[in-house]
């Protein structure tokens, strides 16, 4: 059992493992007054709430697509991403390996390589010049994933500068 204050006006007792949660209203006197028990003034009544469950059915997803993308947004971590321009795309390449699949994404100055499931749908987008953002799924997501969805496990960008090393971003 743990309890919640809300707004200063009503603490609330709720039970996690039930579906119906009782609800003691105390009201607020002024400042140098003592808090009252609505329950011990005689003025309580019985409230109960059913417990909120998540509506949403849609399952999290590691790309996008948009017809009129002019850029490819790989988030390379939370709050770090890089814009690719689909005019600077070079080519692709898509390999299967007996557990996962990674797709390289080569650009004039960048290379993107990928690793996960289902990548075949991100580089159908790619090829239509609409795969318009892409990111790592967190641990705690990829469960809820359906079967046949893509994947993303992780993501490498590699900074392509001529006649230097290749440097990794991440």
């Amino acid at each position: 059992m743990f309890s919640i204050v809300f707004m200063r006006w009503l603490s609330l007792s709720l039970h996690p493992d039930n579906t119906v949660a009782n609800l003691k209203v105390i009201w607020l006197a002024p400042a140098n007054a003592p808090l009252k028990d609505s329950a011990a003034s005689g003025h309580a009544k019985n409230i109960t709430i059913t417990k909120r469950k998540n509506m949403s059915t849609k399952s999290p997803e590691c790309y996008a697509t948009d017809p009129k993308a002019k850029c490819l947004r790989v988030e390379i971590a939370p709050g770090h991403s890089l814009l690719l321009h689909h005019d600077d795309f070079a080519f692709a390449e898509l390999q299967a390996g007996e557990k996962e699949q990674s797709l390289r994404m080569v650009f004039a100055e960048h290379e993107v390589m990928i690793r996960g499931f289902c990548l075949r749908r991100i580089e159908a987008a790619l090829q239509q010049m609409e795969l318009a953002f892409i990111c790592k799924l967190p641990d705690n997501q990829r469960r809820l994933i359906a079967e046949g969805q893509p994947l993303i496990r992780e993501i490498v960008v590699t900074e392509i500068k001529p006649g230097a090393e290749p440097g990794q971003l991440n």
